[in-house]
């Protein structure tokens, strides 16, 4: 699961500047929809680090 978050993370960051890498060739529509992937990754990588968090203190 340590690793599943990294990846989540990775991937929102990316997801997360690649509109301003790209610039123009990126719509407003596409930049909406991969800030929203960005915020999704992030979300279950939070869950995930909760959840082993609450395992942790319960274990």
């Amino acid at each position: 699961m340590d690793q599943t978050m990294r990846v989540l993370a990775l991937v929102a960051i990316l997801l997360y500047i690649a509109p301003r890498v790209f610039g123009d060739r990126v719509s407003q529509a596409q930049r909406l929809w991969l800030w929203r992937a960005a915020s999704a990754a992030l979300a279950v990588g939070i869950a995930i680090a909760l959840f082993e968090t609450f395992l942790w203190f319960s274990g």
